[in-house]
């Protein structure tokens, strides 16, 4: 449940929010931030160990080099802070899941692209173990830790996973681009 809406302002990208939520899960209040798009694909963007749900916007080379390919695709960009914790709690994968049901109510999102790095990358991996049916495409960048191996050798096994990495988000934008919709 959205509890707070604020428009958020340079130096993010116009439109842009930060929503405070509540947790279905324990009432735990958290954020995230939300770039609308002019489709109904969306990019997951989960941050990595030590980071917050602002790291797509203010890490200098981040935001230099992946945001503007994202911007530029069309899709919406939904980027959690998940409990200021990039490790994927079971309490943060409940919590996605039902920020994943919220933009899909406030926005008619259909897709979702998961594009994270490092600990966010191994937080993409579990997360698409969990709720296959949440991701249509997934990249993680260097995913880190022993739940990256796991997830992985798991993932090959459900053939989720192994098909997923390496799937660049530009090959889903010429895919859809054939019109705004999908």
């Amino acid at each position: 449940r959205i509890m707070v809406r604020e428009d958020l302002g340079e130096p993010f990208p116009p439109g842009t929010l930060r929503w405070t939520c509540e947790s279905a899960f324990d009432g735990l209040r958290d954020r995230t931030i939300v770039v609308p798009g002019v489709r109904t694909d969306w990019i997951v963007a989960v941050h990595g160990h030590g980071s917050h749900d602002d790291q797509l916007f203010t890490r200098a080379d981040i935001r230099r080099y992946r945001l503007p390919r994202m911007l530029k695709s069309g899709m919406g960009i939904l980027s959690p802070n998940l409990r200021d914790n990039a490790w994927m709690s079971p309490a943060a994968v409940r919590d996605l899941h039902g920020l994943l049901g919220l933009m899909r109510a406030e926005f008619g999102a259909r897709r979702f692209f998961f594009f994270s790095g490092s600990m966010g990358g191994a937080s993409n991996l579990y997360y698409a173990l969990q709720h296959p049916d949440d991701v249509a495409a997934l990249v993680a960048l260097g995913a880190a830790g022993l739940w990256a191996t796991v997830v992985i050798l798991t993932g090959y096994q459900l053939g989720l996973v192994a098909g997923a990495i390496g799937i660049l988000i530009g090959l889903a934008v010429r895919k859809g681009s054939g019109g705004t919709g999908g």
